[in-house]
């Protein structure tokens, strides 16, 4: 993903009704997220989907941060 420096800001979480990351907007695992009505994917029942693995290719350092999460649950 390609993004110029004023795309990059600081994300408050999904649901947090704060700032979010410039495209979290068209995000399927935002939404997914609010769909389900949960903080965060580590406490859904299918963690990690298939949305989610995709978002992992893209983020390797995404899974590392989410498993720590769900590590701690």
């Amino acid at each position: 993903m390609e993004l110029e420096p004023e795309e990059i800001t600081d994300c408050d979480g999904f649901t947090s009704g704060g700032r979010l990351f410039s495209d979290c907007n068209q995000c399927e695992v935002r939404d997914c997220v609010i769909g389900e009505n949960i903080e965060n994917c580590v406490w859904c029942e299918e963690y990690a989907c298939e949305r989610l693995k995709n978002m992992f290719l893209q983020d390797p350092d995404a899974k590392t941060r989410h498993d720590r999460i769900k590590i701690q649950i």
